[in-house]
């Protein structure tokens, strides 16, 4: 699967809906502002900043008005890069990005863009970002009900806590599985899941390869595209 070819956006006001990517990207804000809520976090973006994106990752987006203008670059699936951050010169990045010609030379990070950090929401988010945590234990140990965690949580992300658990367990197994020789079963063990079954059936599911597939298709992928 290669990087999907660099195109550019202009995006009504509006929701638009959850999402996932088959490659990985960085999307580059040109004009307007436009949320995202993602494995990542919530930000709201503004122009002249970055943001990355995993392959399989699934995010969703709120466009501000009057509306949002954006470029869309692929990115190899084995480069890792902030979730939001701001580059150099972002001018010279449109213009290589619009020739097709290699881009890795100016997405060198020199600002990251924190997350929202509002609410408790923001706090569980962080924690399951780190480790697949137990909802109900973390619940009780705060002092909030199940279902008020699952509302609220529901509410900030849009998806329920474990979901968004998932995800996160989900990205850093495809992180892994891409861009180190680890055997799969201590990667899907590192990662949290249940069993080599279910660390099986999570990643083809989102990505339509099995972990040995993807892990071959990474490589051939990325040693085929001039980035």
């Amino acid at each position: 699967m290669l990087g999907c070819p660099t195109h550019e956006q202009r995006l009504e006001a509006g929701r638009l809906p959850r999402h996932r990517h088959g490659s990985a990207y960085v999307s580059l804000l040109l004009d307007g502002a436009y949320g995202e809520r993602g494995p990542g976090g919530r930000w709201p973006v503004e122009p002249g900043q970055l943001i990355a994106h995993a392959a399989f990752e699934c995010h969703d987006n709120e466009i501000a008005r009057p509306g949002a203008w954006i470029i869309n670059i692929p990115v190899p699936a084995r480069m890792s890069l902030p979730p939001v951050f701001t580059i150099e010169d972002p001018d010279a990045l449109i213009v290589a990005a619009r020739q097709g010609v290699p881009v890795l030379g100016y997405l060198r990070p020199v600002s990251v863009v924190s997350p929202r950090n509002d609410d408790w929401p923001d706090a569980l988010a962080a924690l399951l970002r780190r480790r697949p945590v137990s909802i109900t234990r973390w619940a009780r140990e705060t002092g909030l009900a199940p279902a008020t965690v699952s509302r609220g949580f529901l509410a900030a992300f849009g998806v329920s806590p474990s979901r968004y658990r998932l995800e996160n367990q989900l990205l850093r197994a495809m992180r892994l599985i891409a861009t180190t020789n680890a055997p799969l079963a201590a990667i899907s063990g590192g990662c949290g899941f249940a069993d080599q079954a279910h660390f099986c059936r999570t990643v083809r599911a989102a990505s339509g390869y099995s972990p040995r597939e993807w892990r071959v298709k990474s490589i051939q992928d990325d040693a085929m595209q001039d980035w």
